[in-house]
């Protein structure tokens, strides 16, 4: 069933049961005042009929509840009883009736069954107890009844008054037909009202879908762009857009990997086979070249290595985070550790400023791996001279790596953390490495809280600078 359909029998059913509810209540009502009121002016002619027995002479009770009840101007369907002492029967407004149903010879050609009914019928009338009760009566129906005992100098007289509850079935019986006509109106216009309402919320839902759809066949520059009335509508389509945004980004930046991948892992792998074929091309190679396209060998193979390396260290990043806790640990201890497992000629050209101990909250081993590559990136692009230094300020550690090489323009200073990134030809691959290190390094520091900052050297060229919470901090 579609979403409009049931929109619609939703809404249409909500206002059966509304209309339904309130037809009840109505009914009920309408009932409840006319029996009220009905009971009042029953009150009111046995009062009444009370009064003008009590005031009588002694010996004339009857004579004055004949008279009272002979002057009532009542309807023809009320009803008066006076059973009266020394009366020789029930005094009423309906003599008549009440005589037809006394006497059993008045009755001509009806069933002994039905006699005895009326008998009983009129027994329960003339016999019922004091106060309101309801009356079954073959001609008449239901009568709502009122019975009164008063005292007289004769003895105890009963006094009712009755009215029939036909006119209260009938306001009833009106009023139902009355609600189940309008309700069925209501009914219906609320369908239809529900239907357009469905059909408008419905609508831009359908164009989201489509649009959906077109999005699974491949085409990432679809957007909602809905400016929908429906606040949760506009708020759904927003968010499948910034959805849409982040999903062409990441297709972006993945195709863009893999041409870069492709890129980096075909030009070592052109160079191997091209001096391959080359030494291969000499049936009497010199034992000099061959030392040579061996070495070129050895060197391209490394750097695919530390390619393939660097790509599935930044998966594992990605895909698992880190696992080791953090800890406190002295800084000052790594940058010393780090440029002591430097090779002899490449230490020669470090200067360390470890200083005092600086105790630092992180991961030590994931730091240790961050300083390499910022050391390895110095060495990398520095000249002649390579800076570290280790200093505590503003509530973090640091760790700062400068190099005298050719500098980051401030413009791409964002970029050197990107997989692969190569700026102007002053930091190109003539120095080596896989374009990942510094990318690596990035998401290393994020796991724990760090962060990497790029400026500019003293030394003339860039300087790279770990941030990492201190330990005081947090005591």
């Amino acid at each position: 069933m579609s979403l409009r359909t049931r929109l619609s029998l939703s809404i249409a059913a909500l206002v059966l049961v509304a209309v339904a509810a309130l037809g009840i209540a109505v009914y009920n009502l309408v009932g409840s005042r006319l029996d009220d009121r009905a009971d009042s002016d029953l009150a009111v002619q046995a009062d009444g009929l009370a009064r003008a027995i009590a005031a009588a002479p002694p010996g004339s009770e009857a004579e004055a509840a004949r008279s009272y009840i002979a002057g009532q101007a009542l309807a023809g369907s009320r009803l008066l009883i006076a059973q009266v002492p020394g009366a020789p029967g029930p005094i009423s407004n309906q003599s008549t009736l009440l005589l037809d149903r006394s006497d059993e010879d008045g009755h001509e050609g009806g069933e002994e069954h039905e006699e005895e009914e009326e008998h009983a019928q009129l027994r329960d009338l003339l016999e019922a107890d004091p106060g309101y009760t309801t009356i079954e009566l073959a001609e008449t129906g239901d009568l709502r009844l009122l019975t009164r005992e008063i005292d007289t100098p004769a003895g105890a007289a009963t006094l009712q008054a009755g009215e029939p509850a036909a006119a209260t079935e009938e306001a009833q019986h009106q009023v139902a037909k009355t609600f189940l006509l309008i309700g069925s109106l209501t009914v219906l216009a609320a369908a239809g009202l529900g239907l357009l309402i469905a059909t408008r919320t419905a609508r831009p839902l359908e164009r989201m879908a489509g649009r959906a759809a077109a999005v699974d066949a491949g085409r990432l520059d679809q957007r909602m762009n809905e400016h929908s009335s429906v606040t949760e509508i506009a708020a759904l389509a927003e968010s499948f857009d910034r959805m849409l945004d982040r999903l062409e980004a990441a297709f972006r930046s993945q195709r863009a990997f893999v041409a870069d991948a492709s890129h980096e892992l075909r030009t070592p792998l052109t160079a191997i086979l091209g001096q391959a074929q080359v030494l291969a091309a000499d049936p009497s190679p010199d034992p000099a070249e061959v030392a040579r396209v061996t070495g070129l060998i050895e060197r391209e193979a490394e750097r695919m290595g530390a390619l393939i390396d660097g790509l599935l260290q930044l998966e594992r990043l990605e895909a698992e985070g880190a696992a080791e806790p953090v800890a406190p640990f002295d800084l000052a201890a790594v940058a010393a550790e780090v440029v002591a497992a430097l090779p002899e000629e490449q230490a020669a050209r470090v200067e360390l400023d470890a200083g005092d101990a600086v105790s630092v909250t992180g991961r030590r081993e994931d730091t240790v791996r961050i300083a390499r590559n910022l050391l390895a990136n110095a060495l990398a692009y520095g000249e002649r001279r390579v800076a570290i230094s280790v200093a505590e300020a503003g509530g973090e550690g640091r760790l700062a790596v400068d190099d005298d090489g050719p500098g980051i323009p401030a413009g791409d200073r964002g970029r050197v953390f990107e997989r692969f990134a190569r700026l102007e030809a002053s930091r190109s691959r003539q120095y080596g490495g896989s374009g990942l290190g510094l990318a690596i390094s990035r998401e290393l520091a994020t796991a724990q809280s760090a962060r990497i900052e790029v400026g500019d050297s003293p030394l003339g060229g860039a300087r790279l600078t770990l941030c990492m919470p201190s330990a005081r901090a947090g005591q």
